[in-house]
């Protein structure tokens, strides 16, 4: 949960950075950093929110398999 909270403050501080870059605020990063963060930050958001479902919500189904294929290997 912490590495998803991590991505969506990078992602924000990115979009902050862009709005101050746009309205004249004075700004000293570069569009390309700007646009690079974003990406990237989405990118890992979306990697450790797709880990968390499989890990913590999905978590029953593979359980239930993982004890039946030890169950038939004893037998």
């Amino acid at each position: 949960m912490a590495q998803i909270s991590q991505m969506v403050v990078g992602v924000g501080v990115c979009c902050s950075s862009w709005y101050y870059k746009v309205h004249s605020v004075e700004c000293h990063i570069k569009m390309d950093n700007i646009w690079s963060g974003v990406i990237m930050y989405s990118s890992y958001f979306v990697l450790f929110f797709k880990f968390a479902i499989d890990r913590y919500v999905l978590v029953g189904d593979d359980n239930n398999n993982k004890a039946e294929e030890k169950r038939k290997k004893r037998l």
